[in-house]
């Protein structure tokens, strides 16, 4: 991906830089200036999916690695949820 990044500036450049640009190579910048916009968009994208990942495997890592602090959390969860529940609907079966 950066190395077409690369490229298509390199490419910009060399049109862009003449002392006299035909219309031909103004139109050959604007497309390729178009290229390097999209393949820009492509890249911010991409950045941000590993982002997401990365942040992802940093969550996974919150899950207790212990069998023993597992089992509590998750009676503590439970035990939360019961009281929730009866405190929503009082006088139900329980």
């Amino acid at each position: 991906m950066s190395n077409a990044i690369e490229r298509e500036l390199t490419q910009i450049e060399v049109i862009v830089c003449g002392s006299h640009v035909a219309e031909r190579h103004r139109t050959e910048a604007e497309r390729r200036a178009r290229t390097l916009a999209s393949l820009a968009r492509t890249l911010r994208e991409v950045m941000q999916l590993r982002d997401k990942e990365e942040k992802n495997r940093e969550d996974d890592d919150a899950v207790p690695r212990d069998l023993g602090e597992l089992r509590r959390k998750l009676a503590q969860r439970l035990d939360e949820l019961v009281a929730d529940a009866k405190a929503a609907h009082p006088g139900g079966a329980g």
